[in-house]
């Protein structure tokens, strides 16, 4: 977990854990969060994961397995590299490894994401992190050894690439320079972002509406496909409820059905439920004192037969 003064000091820079979302080529974070944080404009998680907990805590282990394997000695790096011509890019590096102009980075996965490390592979958000440390750091190498599962140890190597790291900075510098500092939301939004949009505005503030053309040519355009979009789900919907009552009527009064690739089980199940309004009517005070009420915005669309 980071400390407020950590947290704080974060919006100062990007990171090299960072890089990936911001080219919006991450899976984890999005251009959009990245920004949010940066500018202050919703907190930054100071839960740490599980997953995040077990990795820092095999990073030893991980650093071990790689200098047994390799006979190469590593050395912990505790100060941060900072790009040589841009100041908001930095990193921190797991190791430095004696003799050579590299560094180690030490990784563990899920045995349920081998194939993400197969033969030559490498995640990507990994290949852009390395990228910008090479960048921050000036070295030439990055070994990164990855701990899968319990039963596979793996050693990947990534060299500079210059226009691949140029096209990287670029895009960062690009990003730096024309929404964090301005403040201004960038224009790449994720599916995630929908999360995002409600941290960001919480509450309404003003009763008006506003006319949404001046603020994007394309408005229209967006509700069509919105409306579009849920009407194909409700065909979907529709689809799926229909092949499922079919597969319901081949298994009849049987538990379930099977075929070569497929089983099904249509069980009977027991479920006991609250009854909300009886209890609010016979016993209006234990309902109150357990009530939750929440407060949220509920998004809806109306079409009002205006010129297309």
């Amino acid at each position: 977990m980071f400390t407020k003064e950590e947290i704080a000091e974060r919006t100062k820079f990007i990171g090299a854990s960072e890089a990936a979302a911001v080219v919006g080529m991450s899976r984890w974070a999005t251009p959009m969060q990245v920004w949010a944080e940066k500018t202050g404009q919703i907190e930054v998680t100071n839960e740490e994961k599980l997953w995040i907990t077990l990795g820092n805590k095999l990073e030893n282990t991980v650093a071990e397995l790689f200098m047994e394997k390799t006979g190469k000695k590593v050395r912990r790096v505790t100060e941060a590299y900072t790009h040589p011509q841009y100041s908001f890019l930095r990193c921190h590096i797991d190791r430095k490894v004696e003799g050579e102009k590299a560094i180690l980075q030490c990784k563990t996965a899920s045995a349920f994401k081998s194939k993400e490390w197969k033969e030559d592979d490498i995640p990507q958000e990994y290949i852009l992190q390395e990228y910008h440390e090479l960048a921050c750091t000036g070295y030439e190498k990055v070994y990164i050894a990855c701990l899968i599962g319990n039963t596979d140890f793996q050693i990947k190597e990534i060299t500079r690439d210059a226009e691949k790291m140029d096209w990287l900075i670029k895009n960062e510098v690009q990003f730096w320079n024309n929404y964090v500092i301005p403040k201004v939301m960038p224009i790449m939004l994720k599916p995630a972002d929908n999360k995002i949009m409600v941290e960001l505005f919480p509450q309404v503030l003003t009763s008006d509406i506003v006319y949404l053309p001046d603020k994007a040519d394309n408005a229209d355009a967006l509700f069509d496909l919105l409306q579009a979009y849920k009407d194909d789900i409700k065909k979907v919907e529709q689809l799926k409820e229909q092949t499922e009552a079919q597969l319901k009527a081949l298994i009849g009064t049987h538990e379930g059905g099977a075929t070569e690739k497929y089983l099904a089980r249509w069980k009977n199940v027991a479920t006991s439920r609250l009854d909300v309004e009886k209890l609010k009517l016979t016993s209006p005070e234990i309902y109150e004192q357990y009530l939750i009420k929440t407060s949220g915005r509920r998004f809806t669309i109306k079409e009002l037969g205006g010129k297309k």
